[in-house]
């Protein structure tokens, strides 16, 4: 059984792996070559993997792609705000774009959750 089948992914650190669970992680955010990850406790996490890489280990049914440099987890999202195009608001007060493109998918997703 695979480490994604436990509900968690593991990160590369410097003194080794971090195994995260999925439904700590708030959102993620691409830094150039780099991902930031917020988590639940108010902790950002480096990561020297892209942010597709990390999209690869994450569960599509619970995270969705809101824009090309953001990727929400659907369990922590608070509210949907029509203005300035569309934004999502997620549990710990932060905002995401949410990309005119994925509008459809998105309400398709949240709406299934």
């Amino acid at each position: 059984m695979s480490i994604q089948h436990l509900g968690r992914m593991a990160l590369p650190t410097q003194d080794g792996l971090l195994f995260l669970k999925f439904e700590e992680i708030i959102r993620c955010e691409a830094d150039g070559a780099y991902t930031q990850l917020f988590l639940i406790d108010g902790t950002r996490l480096l990561v020297s993997k892209n942010l597709k890489e990390i999209e690869s280990q994450l569960p599509e049914d619970q995270f969705f792609r809101a824009h090309n440099s953001h990727i929400v987890n659907l369990q922590h999202l608070a509210r949907y705000v029509r203005t300035d195009g569309g934004k999502l608001e997620l549990a710990d007060g932060s905002t995401v774009l949410l990309a005119r493109r994925k509008r459809e998918q998105f309400f398709k997703s949240a709406v299934g959750h």
